[in-house]
């Protein structure tokens, strides 16, 4: 150690910080490792992947509860090689859970994402229903999406998934 004042985390390339936090995590620097997840939080939009990935690998379920809602349009099999299984697993019971309500949203009009529904909500599909009823519809959504716990309420509510495949298959494993 030098008697200096440390780097500034707020201003570091991500690509070092990523690096710093793989080196606290191999080292076990848990003051370091409580400051970089904190930092993660702040820049998850900017970096939303590779967090999730430095999450999964370091089991850091509330980072990835964070950018959860951001991640239903990836394909499972994308998820399944960035999430161990424990993760994986509370993903798909998250994902189906959302997956229920845009069934539902899609027995009369037509979704692309049940993220923005100011936007699915603009005439569309949905221009030609009587004003209350439409009304009565998206608060009905609204009230579903509301009711769908956040990702980390899934993690207990897992069973073991059957082991389908080796760990090593899994850590190798990349979609095309």
């Amino acid at each position: 150690m030098y008697p200096q004042r440390p780097p500034d985390l707020n201003v570091m390339e991500f690509t070092v910080l990523l690096a710093l936090a793989e080196a606290a995590e191999k080292y076990e620097v848990y003051g370091l490792m409580y400051i970089l997840k904190n930092r993660f939080r702040n820049i998850l939009l900017h970096h939303g992947m590779e967090i999730i990935e430095y999450a999964a690998k370091h089991d850091y379920p509330d980072l990835i509860g964070i950018m959860a809602p951001q991640m239903l349009e990836k394909p499972l099999a994308e998820m399944l090689a960035i999430l161990p299984p424990h993760l994986f697993g509370a993903w798909v019971l998250y994902r189906e859970r959302w997956e229920d309500v845009r069934r539902k949203a899609f027995t009369i009009g037509c979704f692309t994402s049940l993220l923005n529904l100011d936007i699915a909500f603009q005439g569309g599909a949905s221009a030609h229903l009587d004003w209350q009823w439409h009304t009565r519809w998206r608060q009905s959504i609204e009230t579903n999406i509301k009711e769908i716990p956040e990702f980390t309420a899934f993690l207990g509510a897992t069973t073991p998934l059957p082991v389908l495949i080796d760990v090593d298959f899994h850590s190798s494993y990349r979609p095309f």
